[in-house]
């Protein structure tokens, strides 16, 4: 049985023991499904700490993906930087203009053109500056934790699951 399925059963029967217990004046003890309710109880406890389970287990994979991806990283910087110093020295040899060719590559010169902004962007013209706002949530928070109220923001409570 599948979890939403045993929740649903589980769901049949507590309604079965509200009206059983309707029926009887309060008296439970004779309850005909109170054993068939404990097991489904126990079904979903299970199914529930088997997800938990395997969370964990999908976070651990990830966190190792995360420790590879930073090595992978690390390898590639290292290697970008050693290909950054080879053409910066293939650059000092070989002089401006030059090409050179073989069946396996091509060295040669392009012209480009690049803006070297010569002054701090504040002092630039507004047509020239590009202004990003982001909201700085922890101050907001500062704000509203010290018992101020404003119209843009608010505080909520969430509960978050732990899995350990």
């Amino acid at each position: 049985m599948k979890l939403y399925e045993t929740i649903e059963e589980l769901t049949y029967v507590e309604a079965e023991l509200e009206s059983y217990a309707i029926e009887h004046d309060g008296d439970i003890t004779d309850f005909p499904l109170e054993v068939y309710m404990g097991e489904l109880q126990m079904e979903r406890d299970k199914k529930l700490l088997g997800l938990g389970c395997w969370i964990k287990n999908l976070d651990s994979d990830a966190e190792a993906l995360r420790a590879e991806e930073q090595n992978l990283a690390k390898r590639r910087r290292v290697i970008e930087n050693k290909s950054k110093n080879i053409k910066n020295y293939l650059a000092m040899n070989l002089e401006e203009g030059e090409k050179l060719s073989d069946s396996r590559c091509v060295l040669y010169w392009r012209k480009s053109t690049r803006v070297n902004v010569t002054v701090d962007p504040e002092f630039l013209p507004e047509e020239f500056k590009k202004i990003e706002y982001k909201a700085d949530k922890t101050k907001i928070k500062e704000y509203l934790k010290t018992g101020q109220e404003v119209d843009y923001a608010e505080l909520v409570e969430k509960q978050n699951l732990n899995i350990r």
